[in-house]
């Protein structure tokens, strides 16, 4: 199952400079993937967090390689219009439960007035850490400048076709599964 966490630029520094400024943009997030989950397929989970989205789908709703890339740059492109700040996306192949109906993000109502009181993400736990650690090291290579900040998509060996392996835009977190995992930047 494929995890894709999106993060916005600079919010934590818009808190300390100008809180609801913040917070505005932080809803207007909120607003832009909930639209999102509305009109798009079904079996793509959107879930919010203060400046982050994770995005999760069962194998095969979304093609790996160019069609994957093409649909992060849509939003990527949408949602930084419309908030008026830069986000990137880091993308990371999950433990595959296939076939599993119970290998996905299921909310559950917890009263008749449709209230979630509870969410049952059904990925392994290392699938969300080795997403973690991998925003941890993109976001401090960026800051260093040891990957370009124009690069916006980072994702995982395994979402990528052979065409798109190509070149020197890689990089390896040391960590990932207990070894060496190259990302690739876009």
């Amino acid at each position: 199952m494929p995890y894709v966490l999106i993060d916005a630029i600079g919010i934590k520094k818009a808190f300390i400079e100008d809180r609801q400024t913040a917070i505005d943009m932080c809803q207007h997030l909120w607003e832009l993937a909930k639209n999102r989950a509305f009109f798009e397929n079904s079996d793509i989970k959107w879930i919010t967090f203060s400046d982050s989205i994770l995005i999760s789908w069962k194998a095969g709703i979304i093609q790996s390689g160019q069609p994957l890339l093409r649909w992060l740059r849509s939003i990527l492109a949408e949602f930084r219009v419309k908030i008026g700040t830069q986000l990137y996306a880091i993308g990371n192949q999950g433990f595959e439960a296939q076939p599993s109906e119970l290998h996905d993000i299921l909310a559950v109502k917890g009263d008749s007035q449709c209230n979630v009181n509870y969410l049952h993400i059904a990925g392994l736990g290392d699938d969300f850490a080795n997403l973690y650690i991998a925003e941890k090291e993109i976001s401090r290579l960026r800051k260093t400048s040891e990957i370009p900040s124009s690069a916006h998509i980072y994702l995982h060996r395994k979402l990528l076709t052979d065409d798109l392996l190509s070149g020197k835009n890689f990089f390896e977190i040391k960590g990932l599964s207990n070894q060496n995992e190259e990302f690739w930047y876009f």
